[in-house]
């Protein structure tokens, strides 16, 4: 058993490594932040078949360049090259069925894409990439294709967005320039694929164009070819992270196992991970690892305290927070491999990341408060009352991890319409699972005194908040001093709505002792106070 001077010599190594982990993970972040400040270029490029406008026109509207298909280009069919560069514009191609290498010495083309009738082993394709030519990788692509030439080492690649017609026609502008700024600075997209809105004259597609541009402009970028992508942390970064996270898992363990035999012998193990895999799925591994174990650490050391009250209650909230915050800083440094910044690879279990948290901790809370009560208070509520909670409850929590992720079909009118208000209003918008679930009610459980066991419930949906924001860092695509801002806003619109909650918590708490009675029930704060383990 870890007794005696083992488990403080344990404390100090793990906490002394985990500190220089962390310290190593905002270093990385740091140049992540560097690098994002530094390359804020945008390629605007139109079809030139959905041009609207002539190449002088797109030209001085502050276009970059066209896109050309390969198809045509070998057809004969295409418009003049030499006329398009001419005009100032670059030309990208679009390989859209197999071509002749031949197509190659048209170029140069600084930027390609290619469709689903292409193949990773088609020749124009990989001399056109060997000779220094930029892949734009598609949002709405299973991007099968690029990943697999990812990994035969083709690193010159570049997110693309593109509106596609019908949503052109049915949008309003505001939306749609709305729809690009989210592109642009949320989700690192740095090429943007134009076309003029259908039926639309001249000087209508000639104002979108430039309405756009300007909307580009607005958020820091200049128009012209997009950066290559930034280096990956050096191999021994990657090990330093990952001993951090064996860090972690030992913390983990002690704390709500103290009596457990297997906290050295799991984390040396975990250690050791790297001699069995590397690169993305180690990261990925790490990554999840932190999302589950840094809220319930959290949980167990700073949120389950016998002291409650307000005071007692905001810290608790504030450094379990705070503690959130570092652990997304080095989740984000974990994501900070190219791959992860152009979704080429994602982080995996985002779902099981939000839930697992929150179910950890209110198990810990009803092995603090004793299963004798729980069971008391199940035995003594009305069946209607077990019925009725139990269905809301498991309703709240299934939507929530049907809402986790893209899910725009789930989100109403009203709500949409609130995300606009708060994007405009701060720029970065916060979540709702933080700012209206997750920050209040952790602040009321910290509050509210007590030690009932449907308070347990607050705790269940407070660390939904906590979860949230280290997802919100998992977003490796989205720039770090973004996902900083968000969560943020998240804190301070959360503090607002906490106290709000609480407040009217409080004030039912001591309406309740007024009329009730005067010797202490089970549930009274001075017979029933969570104990300490």
């Amino acid at each position: 058993m870890l007794k005696g001077w083992r488990r403080p010599t344990l404390w100090v190594a793990g906490i002394t490594l985990l500190a220089v982990s962390l310290g190593a993970a905002v270093a990385v972040d740091l140049q992540r932040i560097a690098w994002q400040t530094a390359h804020r270029t945008v390629a605007t490029l139109v079809r030139a078949e959905d041009a609207g406008l002539a190449w002088d026109a797109l030209a001085d509207a502050g276009i970059w360049g066209v896109a050309v298909r390969a198809s045509s280009l070998a057809a004969a069919e295409s418009p003049s090259l030499s006329e398009i560069r001419r005009s100032g514009l670059e030309v990208a191609l679009v390989l859209d069925a197999p071509s002749c290498t031949q197509l190659a010495d048209l170029g140069p083309f600084p930027l390609l894409s290619i469709e689903e009738t292409t193949t990773s082993d088609d020749p124009l394709l990989l001399r056109l990439l060997a000779a220094g030519t930029t892949l734009i990788l598609p949002e709405s692509s299973d991007l099968v294709i690029e990943r697999s030439l990812w990994e035969a080492g083709h690193r010159q690649v570049v997110r693309a967005h593109e509106i596609p017609p019908e949503d052109l026609a049915s949008l309003s502008l505001d939306s749609i320039l709305a729809r690009w700024g989210r592109a642009v600075g949320e989700r690192g997209v740095r090429c943007i694929i134009l076309s003029a809105p259908r039926g639309g004259r001249p000087e209508e597609t000639e104002s979108y164009y430039e309405a756009t541009l300007h909307k580009v402009r607005t958020l820091g970028y200049a128009v012209g070819k997009p950066a290559l992508p930034p280096p990956a942390p050096p191999r021994p970064v990657e090990i330093l992270l990952h001993l951090g996270v064996s860090a972690l898992l030992l913390f983990s363990i002690i704390t709500l196992f103290p009596s457990s035999t297997l906290a050295l012998p799991a984390a040396l193990g975990y250690a050791l991970l790297p001699l069995a895999t590397r690169g993305i799925l180690l990261n990925q591994i790490d990554a999840f690892a932190t999302s589950v174990l840094v809220p319930v650490l959290a949980a167990a050391l700073l949120v389950l305290r016998p002291r409650v009250g307000w005071g007692a209650g905001a810290r608790a909230w504030l450094l379990c927070s705070l503690s959130s915050v570092a652990g997304g800083l080095l989740v984000a440094a974990l994501l900070a491999d190219p791959a992860f910044l152009f979704k080429l690879a994602e982080f995996r279990g985002v779902k099981a990341a939000l839930l697992l948290p929150p179910v950890a901790a209110l198990i810990l809370y009803c092995r603090a408060i004793g299963w004798a009560r729980i069971r008391t208070a199940f035995r003594s509520a009305s069946k209607p009352l077990l019925i009725g909670g139990g269905a809301l409850f498991l309703f709240a929590t299934g939507l929530l991890l049907l809402r986790t992720g893209t899910v725009d079909a789930l989100v109403s009118g009203l709500e949409s319409r609130a995300r606009g208000i708060l994007e405009t209003l701060l720029v970065a918008r916060p979540r709702f699972k933080e700012f209206l679930l997750g920050h209040p009610f952790l602040l009321a459980f910290g509050v509210v005194q007590g030690a009932d066991p449907w308070r347990g419930l607050f705790l269940f949906f407070g660390l939904i908040g906590q979860t949230s924001i280290l997802n919100t860092f998992a977003h490796a695509h989205t720039p770090l001093v973004l996902s900083l801002f968000r969560t943020g806003n998240g804190f301070a619109l959360g503090l607002v709505f906490g106290a709000a909650l609480c407040g009217a918590l409080t004030l039912g708490q001591v309406t309740r002792r007024r009329r009730g009675p005067s010797s202490p029930s089970p549930s009274d704060p001075r017979s029933a106070d969570i104990p300490s383990d």
